[in-house]
Parts: C-alpha cells; structure tokens; sequence
C-alpha cells in the first residue's frame, strides 16, 4: 500500500502515491479501505462505479466518496479495486467483494475538498486528501 497518515487537527488526512494516474485513484481506496478496515477475502461480488467530475481533483473526491458510501450504507466490504477508464472528469473502474455489515475500524462520513492536492513530482503522482471523520 502506497499511501501515509498524515497530521490534521481535526480530521484524517492521507498522502497517497503512485507512478499513474489510475493506480493513485485505486490506492486511495485502498487507503480508505485499509484506514476503515472494510476488507474482505472473498471477492464474490463486484461493483461496477462510474463517477463524474468538474476537474481530476473532484473526480478522486467523488470516486472516493462513492467508495465510502459502498462501505458505510450497502455494507459491501472490499479484497480489490480496478480503475478500467480515467480522465479529468470521469472515472471507472469495478470493486470486488461481499456485502458484509461488519464493525468498522474508523468510521469515515466523507472526502473532502479541504487541502485536497494533486501533484507530480519526478514522475511520481502524490494526492493529500482529507477525511471527515
């Protein structure tokens, strides 16, 4: 996993980075997944996800958001994510899993805009996001 807890006064805050676009959106949900302990063995299941955005950095924020609704409302624990389709306003991709109402490690409400960053350094994407907790 590709990604750190960062301080935030208030809330949670992750770095997460990545050589590709694509595999920045899929470590972010794993992140959240990982920070929620929404994860599951058995990938019986799968979810296709489409979301659209403005720009890149509200596509991750909804995408995100998309997957901590799976978690937190339809209970759907996830063993994988793929983004099959990215740009700047729209992204795509498929999680698999179960759908399993087990205890959450850290509940997260939301992902948020606040210090939400997007950068590349030598080749490499770094994201900062922030979580509502």
């Amino acid at each position: 996993m590709s990604y750190e807890v960062i301080e935030h006064t208030a809330d949670l805050a992750i770095r997460v980075m990545a050589d590709d676009m694509k595999i920045l959106f899929e470590e972010g949900a794993r992140a959240v997944v990982d920070i929620t302990g929404a994860r599951s063995d058995v990938g019986k299941e799968t979810v296709n996800i489409s979301v659209h955005g403005i720009d890149i950095d509200d596509t991750l924020v909804r995408w995100l958001q998309e997957i901590i609704y799976r978690i937190n409302t339809d209970g759907f624990r996830l063993s994988d994510v793929k983004v099959y389709t990215l740009e700047d306003s729209r992204v795509s991709g498929v999680i698999a899993g179960e759908y399993l109402f087990s205890r959450l490690d850290t509940e997260i409400k939301a992902a948020t805009y606040h210090g939400l960053n997007i950068t590349k350094v030598r080749g490499l994407y770094i994201a900062t996001i922030t979580f509502d907790t």
